[in-house]
């Protein structure tokens, strides 16, 4: 009998332990994305897009740029300035600030993708 009880408590001891996951509040996100309840426990979701990232990492820095910008684009070979002129694009550089993100994509190589 004393066999069975304890196995018992141990039994609802690993339920309650697995099913117990961090709460949202303490899960950080960036701008234009809010945390939510994933299928691995808190992460932070897109508002805006459809891309999920987990919480509390450092926000990527803004790609600086100058002269006559009328776009930043993100795409698979990295984030650039850009010109567009009747809704095609004329011109595209690296941001200006290209150690900030060479840093950080070092500490983050999952966000290039």
């Amino acid at each position: 009998m004393k066999l069975l009880t304890t196995l018992l408590l141990g039994v609802c001891l690993a339920v309650s332990v697995t099913n117990a996951k961090p709460s949202p509040k303490e899960c950080k996100c960036w701008d234009g994305y809010e945390p939510k309840i994933g299928a691995d426990g808190p992460e932070c979701s897109g508002i805006s897009i459809l891309r999920t990232v987990p919480c509390n990492e450092s926000q990527p820095p803004q790609c600086k740029c100058s002269g006559n910008v009328t776009g930043i684009l993100k795409d698979e070979t990295g984030i650039w300035c850009s010109t567009y002129a009747e809704g095609k694009e004329t011109k595209r550089w690296e941001c200006e600030n290209k150690d900030e993100w060479n840093k950080f994509y070092e500490e983050y190589p999952d966000y290039k993708r």
